[in-house]
C-alpha cells in the first residue's frame, strides 16, 4: 500500500492487520482524488473510520493543510500513528481515538475552522447511514462548498439528501461505491453530549 501522488508519492504505508479493518483500495483512492481535484489544496480534511490513514495521508500529500483522523480500533490506531510518523506529518494532524458518534459531540468541535472535505469509510455492514450523514450535517462545522464522500458497498443506497447535505454523484468501482454529497447553506447545531453518542 503506497501513496499515489503528491509530496509523498511512492511512500509505502503499513497496512492494517487482520480482516476487521478494510483499507480503501488504491484504485478507489485515485478515483476519489480525481473527483476532488484541486479542492484538496489547502483544505481542512476529516477522515472518519480512518483505519490505516491512507485517505487522509493521500489528501495531505496532495496539498491539504490539515487532516483530522477518527479511528477507535486499537490495532488500526497503532498502524495509523506509525504511518503518520513515517510521512513526517504529525504536526499537521490530529488523531481522535474515539468512535465517530462520540467525536461528533466533542464540545470544542463548534470552534474549529470549517472543514472542506469529509471522508467516511464505515464497515459495509453498518445500517446507520442516515444517522451518520445527519450527524455530519448537524455537528461538523462545514465550509460553504464542503464535500462529504461516503465509501460503501454497491448494494447500499444512500439517501438523496439529509438535512444540509445533498447527494450530487455516485460512482461505482467493482463492489465499492463512492457517494458524494455537497453542503447546502444551513447552520450546524451545537453538540449535545447526551445525544447519539453510542
Amino acid at each position: 500500500m503506497q501513496i499515489i501522488a503528491g509530496s509523498q508519492k511512492g511512500r509505502r504505508l503499513s497496512p492494517p492487520k487482520g480482516g476487521h479493518v478494510r483499507p480503501t483500495a488504491a484504485k478507489v483512492r485515485e478515483a476519489l482524488f480525481n473527483i476532488v481535484g484541486a479542492r484538496v489544496i489547502g483544505a481542512q480534511v476529516l477522515d472518519l473510520y480512518a483505519g490505516s490513514g491512507a485517505v487522509g495521508i493521500e489528501a495531505w500529500s496532495r496539498g491539504a493543510r490539515r487532516v483530522v483522523f477518527v479511528e477507535q480500533d486499537p490495532a488500526a490506531l497503532s498502524v495509523l500513528r506509525r504511518n503518520l510518523v513515517r510521512c513526517g506529518m504529525s504536526a499537521e494532524t490530529q488523531v481522535w481515538p474515539w468512535n465517530v458518534w462520540r467525536f461528533f459531540h466533542l464540545p470544542s468541535l463548534a470552534t474549529w475552522d470549517p472543514l472542506h472535505l469529509v471522508f467516511a469509510d464505515p464497515p459495509y455492514v453498518m445500517k446507520d447511514w442516515e444517522r451518520l450523514l445527519s450527524n455530519i450535517s448537524r455537528y461538523v462545522p462545514l465550509a460553504e462548498d464542503a464535500m462529504v464522500i461516503i465509501e460503501h458497498h454497491r448494494k447500499t443506497v444512500l439517501p438523496l439528501a439529509v438535512e444540509s447535505l445533498e447527494q450530487i454523484r455516485r460512482v461505482r468501482y467493482g463492489d465499492t461505491v463512492l457517494t458524494l454529497f455537497e453542503r447546502q447553506s444551513v447552520s450546524f447545531v451545537q453538540p449535545n453530549p447526551q445525544r447519539d453518542t453510542h
